[in-house]
């Protein structure tokens, strides 16, 4: 099949070789003749006579050359019938047709044999040129969807153009396709030229904290885009993203730099570090030192010596790494910083070498604080011998205080010994002080037996003191006894204070001569006793005879009777015997006073037996409460609301009577704890819900796409609304933590903001220069205006060119834009009237010398010369010249045609004409439509003023006034011109 299809495209054959065939195919057809007839007249009833019914070179000529076009149809049909009924296969048809057209031409009528020539034809140009010129339109139609190249398609689009709708559609149809390809290709590659817009200024930004993310948007951008880009486009964007990268490369340097001299700095504060410790070690040797001998001595301070060198390298060396730094603000920065750390470790070296140097002195001195601390341990005071007693049974207080006094001097001159001992080691301990986490056993020691001593010191001193205070104490109250008669009591405290004296090793001066006193006061007493009381008694009893109608509040009454009662009581406790009459008249009056008493305070039980059984109400409420609620849908506020009504009321309702009050309260907590159990659980479950949100925005404010994670804050920002309330302080720390990272991402999400409106600001302020630009340029006359074309492209280009800006921004670029158009338009409009008032000047030259007399050669060339320089619209210069080449012809009816002319140029331009020429009007309007035809259908300011010029011979006076009445209709800024110069 590809052999012969191979020959569709190759020479004509000649007339022998159609001859040849011609005399093959008739001798097949005499074969099969009578059979093939009667088939073919069976089939096609509609077959022309004269058309053969076989395959023919007559057939072919009559199919591709014949004048009639019902006998080429019944040719072409007669071939498709044969190649159906496969007597006449379509190789045989191809080595007979010259070409592709003409084979195609030829099996118009059959499909199959269509379908198969197309398919076999793969040059793109060579289906076009079918859908432009195969002789049918089904075969125009079938090649021109076959086609796919553009320029094939443009190709057809050209040629079918006006000739065949059909393929014109399909090419205006399959090349629309192309041009929203090249329409859609055009703004990906706008849309990576502002990505490489975005990359260019990025890379010339300096490094920030939000660099890196922005770098990292672009990368990704880019390669979301990259396929479409063309080379100039790669090769701009990688040019840009190298400077943003240097940028971040340079920003990695300078941190390395950074981290380097910092951990130069820090080993050198390590070093001196370590140098502190090993003196500090040495400080803990010399506190638990128990001998020390001149070497030792002499080591100890070489030692000293070894690290204070040390440190003094160290920083010389720290120092000298710091300042060949490079002078930027953060290395000044850092250096600073380092500085100070530096400075503190060597000002806390020097503290502990300094101390260390005062120890290692006082060690010198003898001062081991091992020998002082078990000095004070052995010797440490034991408590003072007790006073001798006095043979006598009653000593007398000054021998007392002679025997104390003694083993007071003993006590005292122990204790100051060992007081210097004390201060000696806290001499040495106050050294340690200077020290940070220093740790030595013999100074923990020396400490806690010096608080040991000291507390001991402080304990005996404390004892005495309280002693003294007790015995002070003992003699004011049993001095205070024996003057209110009360002589039990008296003696009782005399007695108890008589143990304590004996106690204290010595009594003051002071204090002895108010024992002496006391001693006296107390004999005095029992003599008294018997003489004071009974008066006191019956005085009492008055007293409670007088309350019988008293007016004072029951509760105040009750306290009187019960003072009086405990007054009695106390006279009582001074004397032996008791009047038994004079106490049945108190007993018998007291009573008699509390009958009003009685009353209230059964009054009060009753109202104490009410608030109970309200209380018991209020429990069975709140049960039922509790039973009825759906705890499932609780609203936590309107519980919260009901139990705190439900405490106040419980609160309202006291006294209860003290045998109920434990039981009932624990009623009411029960149920209150019962409603306290499903709110605290709900309010759990709120705070790990809340717990959970805030879990879920920490991660969010990991995405680096602060956008989305601003969205999904928004929605847990929702979530958070539909949880209920936890506990109220846990609820307060939970939304403070959730609104911190709130905070934090939207902070994130604003500081892009800003950075984009800083864009769009510089963006702004960039086109803003290219907008003055064009206002400027605006402001310059059309004329040169027009000139100016190209520095316009570029100003707009470059506007552009800025990427996305503000729809205000480009509006105020058309306005310029407009602005200048507007001009250059003035301006041309401005030389259109100039021309046309050239040319109606002339025109009227032109009439003035054809109405001059005489010889006017000399005028008429002048004026031919000013013609032909003119640039006159339309054909006006030949109309001209041609009437100047006619100049001496009459024209008698001029005005005439002059005056029509003004009219259909005032009809075209619907305005009245003078009264004058209504008739001459009327009857033109009435000779238009007897012609059929509009009266000013063709009549422009144009054709008017070409037929204007060519009238000739018109009268001066007449022409002057009709031309200004011509140029008012067609040119009325013309007229207007006029009329203001």
């Amino acid at each position: 099949m590809i052999s012969f299809f191979s020959r569709l495209f190759k020479k004509a054959p000649s007339k022998a070789a159609r001859s040849a065939a011609a005399s093959n195919h008739a001798a097949s057809a005499s074969t099969n003749g009578p059979a093939n007839h009667n088939g073919i007249s069976g089939t096609h009833a509609k077959v022309e006579p004269d058309v053969p019914q076989h395959y023919c070179p007559e057939l072919i000529d009559i199919a591709l050359n014949n004048n009639s076009s019902k006998h080429k149809t019944a040719a072409r049909q007669r071939i498709a019938k044969l190649l159906e009924e496969e007597t006449l296969t379509l190789a045989q048809v191809t080595r007979d047709a010259a070409n592709t057209n003409e084979l195609l031409t030829l099996c118009s009528f059959s499909e199959k044999a269509a379908a198969e020539i197309l398919s076999a034809e793969h040059t793109q140009s060579a289906l076009a040129s079918l859908a432009n010129e195969a002789a049918t339109a089904a075969i125009r139609k079938a090649a021109a969807e076959k086609v796919t190249e553009r320029t094939a398609i443009e190709a057809m689009l050209k040629g079918a153009k006006g000739k065949d709708k059909h393929v014109y559609k399909i090419a205006k149809a399959a090349l629309a396709v192309f041009k929203a390809e090249d329409e859609a290709l055009a703004q990906k590659h706008a849309e990576i030229a502002s990505l490489c817009n975005d990359a260019e200024r990025h890379g010339k930004k300096p490094f920030d904290h939000l660099y890196t993310h922005k770098f990292i948007n672009l990368e990704k951008a880019w390669q979301d885009t990259k396929s479409d880009a063309t080379p100039e486009l790669h090769t701009r964007f990688d040019n840009a993203i190298a400077k943003c990268q240097a940028v971040i490369d340079a920003e990695i340097a300078k941190e390395h730099a950074k981290a380097q001299a910092e951990e130069s700095a820090n080993a050198a504060i390590a070093g001196i570090h370590a140098a502190t410790q090993a003196v500090s070690q040495l400080a803990a040797e010399l506190y638990d030192a128990t001998q020390w001998t001149t070497d030792r001595q002499q080591q100890a301070e070489q030692q000293l010596k070894t690290q204070s060198d040390n440190v003094r390298s160290l920083i010389s060396r720290a120092q000298s790494e710091i300042q060949a730094t490079e002078d930027t603000p953060e290395s000044i920065k850092l250096r600073q910083t380092q500085q100070k750390k530096q400075q503190a470790a060597q000002q806390y070296f020097y503290q502990v070498s300094e101390a260390t140097h005062g120890l290692l002195n006082k060690i010198a001195q003898g001062q081991l604080l091992s020998s002082l601390t078990q000095k004070i341990t052995q010797n440490a005071s034991t408590e003072p011998e007790k006073a001798d007693q006095p043979s006598a049974n009653n000593p007398s207080t000054e021998e007392q205080n002679i025997a104390h006094n003694n083993i007071g001097t003993a006590h005292t001159h122990k204790t100051t010994e060992l007081e210097h001992v004390c201060n000696q080691i806290a001499e040495l301990l106050a050294f340690s002080s200077q020290f940070k986490d220093f740790t030595s056993t013999t100074a923990q020691k020396a400490q806690a037996a010096i608080a040991d001593w000291q507390k001991a010191q402080k304990a005996q001193a404390a004892a005495r003191k309280a002693l003294i205070s007790n015995i002070s104490d003992l003699m004011r109250r049993a001095s205070s006894a024996a003057r209110n008669g009360q002589v039990r009591r008296a003696r009782g405290i005399y007695r108890e204070l008589d143990d304590k004296r004996k106690q204290i090793p010595s009594i003051p001066q002071g204090l002895a001569s108010k024992l002496e006193d006391l001693d006296t006061e107390i004999a005095k007493l029992g003599d008294w006793h018997e003489f004071a009381v009974t008066p006191k008694k019956q005085a009492l009893v008055d007293t409670m005879n007088s309350l019988h109608n008293s007016t004072l509040a029951p509760d105040d009454l009750a306290a009187k009777i019960h003072s009086l009662q405990d007054e009695w009581k106390l006279l009582c406790k001074g004397g032996e015997n008791q009047d038994a009459e004079i106490w049945q008249a108190f007993q018998a009056s007291a009573d008699k006073a509390f009958e009003p008493c009685k009353i209230h305070f059964a009054k009060q039980a009753q109202a104490r037996e009410n608030n109970a059984q309200a209380r018991l109400d209020l429990i069975a409420q709140m049960n039922n409460y509790y039973d009825a609620y759906d705890w499932s849908q609780a609203i936590w506020k309107d519980v919260e609301q009901t139990l705190r009504v439900a405490k106040d009321t419980w609160k309202t309702l006291w006294p209860v009577p003290r045998q109920q009050q434990k039981e009932i309260q624990t009623r009411f907590d029960a149920v209150l704890d019962k409603i306290y159990a499903h709110m605290n659980a709900a309010f759990d479950t709120a705070k790990v819900q809340k717990e959970q949100l805030i879990a879920q925005a920490q991660s969010a404010a990991q995405n680096p796409d602060i956008k989305a994670a601003a969205e999904q804050i928004k929605q847990l920002q929702a979530n958070w609304k539909h949880i209920g309330r936890s506990y109220r302080k846990a609820d307060q720390q939970l939304w403070a933590a959730f609104r911190s990272v709130c905070d934090e991402v939207f902070n994130k999400r604003q500081a892009i903001f800003d950075e984009a409106n800083a864009e769009r600001d510089q963006l702004i302020i960039q086109s803003e220069a290219q907008i003055e630009k064009l206002i400027t340029l605006s402001q310059k006359p059309g004329k040169e205006l027009q000139t100016l074309s190209g520095q316009v492209n570029e100003i707009t280009e470059a506007f552009y060119a800025l990427g996305e800006l503000p729809k205000a921004q480009v509006v105020k670029l058309q306005k310029a834009l407009q602005s200048i158009e507007a001009n250059i338009e003035q301006y041309r409009n401005s030389a259109k009237e100039q021309v046309w008032g050239v040319l109606f000047e002339l025109n009227s030259q032109l009439n003035t010398l054809e109405a001059a007399e005489g010889d006017i050669t000399e005028q008429t060339e002048a004026f031919n010369t000013q013609l032909q320089a003119q640039k006159l619209p339309g054909n006006s210069v030949a109309i001209l010249t041609k009437r100047l080449t006619q100049i001496a012809t009459p024209n008698d009816n001029a005005v005439k045609q002059l005056r029509l002319l003004c009219i259909r140029a005032e009809i075209a331009q619907g305005i009245d004409s003078p009264e004058s020429d209504k008739q001459l009007r009327m009857e033109y309007q009435v000779e238009a439509l007897q012609q059929s035809f509009g009266s000013s259908q063709n009549d422009t300011p144009a054709t008017l003023t070409a037929q204007w010029l060519a009238v000739n011979g018109c009268s001066s006076t007449e022409f002057n006034t009709l031309q200004a009445r011509f140029i008012r209709c067609c040119f009325p800024q013309l007229s207007s011109a006029s009329a203001s110069a």
